[in-house]
């Protein structure tokens, strides 16, 4: 994919079969890259996912629904997509955990990350 206009450009790129000790697998990547990997079993991946650090996103692709959702349940990310590439929209709270970020932005929940609430109950005088 050319660029010709001024500053960086980065095309979509899939890296496939990295180690998975690599910088690119390891760490979050804000551009158009997706860092695949292969795993034995669901095990391994779930705890290899777990254990990156990061937790903004996570990916599920498959044909089996229930083995999708299991799997969604135990990652531990702010977000998880089901076989689609964005697993949000302006109506879904956003954020990560771990490294990825703390609370919410967008949605009702992103609204309480900036509201502390109390309840006040007043007992009132009746008047004649």
């Amino acid at each position: 994919m050319e660029h010709d206009g001024p500053g960086h450009f980065f095309g979509p790129t899939v890296l496939d079969r990295l180690p998975l000790a690599a910088d690119a697998a390891t760490t979050e990547i804000f551009g158009p890259v997706a860092a695949v990997q292969r795993f034995a079993d669901q095990a391994d991946a779930l705890a290899w996912a777990n254990g990156t650090g990061f937790g903004l996103a996570g990916h599920v692709v498959t044909g089996n629904l229930d083995r999708a959702l299991d799997v969604a349940d135990r990652l531990a990310t702010g977000l998880v997509g089901i076989n689609q590439g964005v697993p949000s929209n302006a109506a879904a709270p956003f954020g990560g955990v771990t490294a990825s970020g703390l609370g919410r932005e967008g949605s009702a929940e992103g609204l309480d990350e900036y509201q502390s609430i109390r309840f006040c109950n007043v007992a009132r005088r009746a008047t004649d």
